[in-house]
């Protein structure tokens, strides 16, 4: 039996023929795009994101954007492989309100390695004005292929 491929699986939850995983129904994530090393996927705060200081919690940021930057390095691996992450560095550029619209978490392999990947993932939104992108976090990551589970 063929594995469908990361590339595959992505386009699959953008379009609605497969099921998002819980977590992304928890933080309401979709995807958004994906091709062969790159990936976005939306992020929409809310209330049920909210740290006890009132923002979108730190937790929440780092997870979108290690799902993000891993799913670019699995788009760059065999279909029966999946890459899981080994190492996570974020920076986070600004707070983000849970009134705050829609971020967009975007993915880029940088590095492909047999075993061994290395990617980059940025979280932005739109300015007010509609007119530019505004970062508010960033992250690098390195990433390991596995085989991938039956």
């Amino acid at each position: 039996m063929m594995m469908e491929s990361a590339l595959e699986t992505l386009k699959a939850m953008r379009d609605g023929s497969r099921e998002l995983p819980p977590i992304y129904d928890l933080l309401q994530i979709s995807v958004i795009d994906a091709t062969e090393g790159e990936v976005k996927l939306q992020l929409t705060p809310h209330d049920g994101l909210r740290s006890p200081i009132g923002l979108v919690a730190g937790g929440v940021i780092a997870t979108i954007l290690d799902t993000t930057l891993a799913w670019a390095c699995s788009t760059c691996v065999p279909s029966d492989k999946v890459c899981t992450t080994v190492e996570l560095k974020v920076n986070f550029l600004r707070p983000i309100s849970v009134t705050d619209g829609p971020l967009v978490a975007t993915g880029r392999t940088v590095h492909r390695g047999n075993r061994i990947l290395v990617a980059t993932a940025e979280l932005s939104q739109s300015s007010a004005d509609g007119t530019r992108l505004i970062q508010c976090a960033i992250a690098t990551g390195t990433c390991m292929a596995v085989q991938a589970p039956s």
